[in-house]
């Protein structure tokens, strides 16, 4: 999220969740389906509220009424990853001290016993 301009400190995740809500009150967004998306049951809900399918063509034609965000950043070439893969002989090395040090490890419990 950050390396879309989010500034660091700013945790977006739940904040997406209200912003969602917002604009799906200002597009005129069923409330029924706007609620089987974010999880959320209405405030007067009683069982009868959880009879029934939620039908994917329903909540399409809702989220359709929902404005498209254009994020530059997307279409920016993505990051090189900050880790590097280690080579086969830094890997046949990480293995040698692996076993040596399991080796010394039931070498221990052997002597305790």
């Amino acid at each position: 999220m950050h390396g879309l301009g989010i500034p660091i400190g700013v945790q977006p995740n739940h904040a997406w969740r209200h912003t969602f809500k917002s604009v799906a009150r200002h597009v005129g967004m069923d409330r029924e389906v706007e609620g089987f998306i974010t999880g959320h049951r209405p405030k007067n809900a009683n069982a009868g509220h959880d009879y029934g399918d939620r039908w994917v063509a329903t909540m399409a034609a809702e989220i359709e009424k929902y404005p498209r965000y254009k994020i530059a950043a997307l279409k920016k070439a993505p990051a090189p990853h900050k880790r590097q893969r280690r080579t086969p002989a830094q890997l046949a090395a990480a293995a040698e001290a692996k076993t040596i040090r399991q080796a010394s490890r039931a070498k221990r419990a052997e002597q305790t016993k």
